[in-house]
């Protein structure tokens, strides 16, 4: 089996607010809908949805962002460490200059950025930042040796 990644999808509390934080990172909105009926309930197993979603590409990457008008859904509470959390990461040229610019708008980070010691991504930084609904968001400068293969 042949697999190629499509999309990734997150779900918000406001639409408006996340494709704002989303686009303000760079991204483009590229596409948008809203999916309710007995069809979306049964594939999606949520009773009663009324489902609105962006596109938001970032290079050759989608974003997808759903916001669950109905039924209502509960605010993310997870730990990093928790099963089932998950990040979204951006490869930056200047972390520093990227930390600074959001944390000037308000941008919540757990630290500032922190050097790689060992691995792959050894002599690169890496920082962690909380999008509008607590979702982590990994902001990374690629070391020496993967530095040619960030986009």
């Amino acid at each position: 089996m042949d697999l190629v990644v499509n999309h990734v999808g997150l779900t918000v509390a406001d639409l408006d607010r996340s494709t704002a934080f989303y686009t303000a990172l760079g991204g483009e909105v590229v596409g948008g809908d809203r999916f309710d009926g007995p069809h979306m309930d049964r594939g999606l197993g949520v009773e009663g949805v009324d489902l609105h979603v962006r596109m938001v590409r970032f290079g050759s990457v989608i974003l997808e962002l759903l916001q669950y008008a109905a039924p209502p859904g509960q605010p993310w509470t997870g730990r990093n460490n928790d099963v089932g959390a998950s990040h979204l990461a951006f490869t930056v040229d200047d972390i520093q200059a990227v930390h600074a610019a959001l944390v000037a708008q308000g941008v919540e980070f757990y630290s500032e950025p922190i050097e790689i010691k060992t691995g792959a991504f050894a002599g690169g930084f890496f920082v962690y930042a909380k999008d509008p609904d607590g979702v982590t968001v990994e902001f990374l400068q690629a070391g020496p040796t993967l530095a040619g293969l960030a986009p």
